[in-house]
């Protein structure tokens, strides 16, 4: 059944996208009602987006998503940079002992 693995690949890629447009949304509502009205927007916004920015850089999520909330923590006038997720550990090879 290799054209059921095709269509649910490509449908969890399409849903992947849709979520990551639908984050990119409210990211960007959410920075043009800060910087229309502060009150609007729910406290500690930048905190809340550096948050998020962190979990998809180690989901190792949509360039573009990151590039939003950075740009948009920028906007808030946060220009700390968060720093990328560390690499996976690579495991310590085993050896076997040397024969007696």
């Amino acid at each position: 059944m290799e054209g059921d693995d095709t269509v649910r690949r490509t449908s969890l890629q399409s849903l992947k996208d849709h979520s990551y447009g639908r984050l990119e949304r409210v990211v960007t509502v959410l920075v043009e009602a800060y910087l229309t009205d502060p009150s609007a927007a729910p406290p500690d916004l930048i905190a809340r987006l550096r948050r998020l920015e962190r979990t998809v850089r180690e989901a190792r999520g949509d360039r573009q998503i990151i590039q939003v909330i950075t740009s948009g923590r920028r906007l808030l006038g946060d220009a700390g940079a968060l720093a990328e997720p560390a690499p996976e550990p690579v495991p310590k090879l085993l050896y076997a002992p040397k024969p007696r």
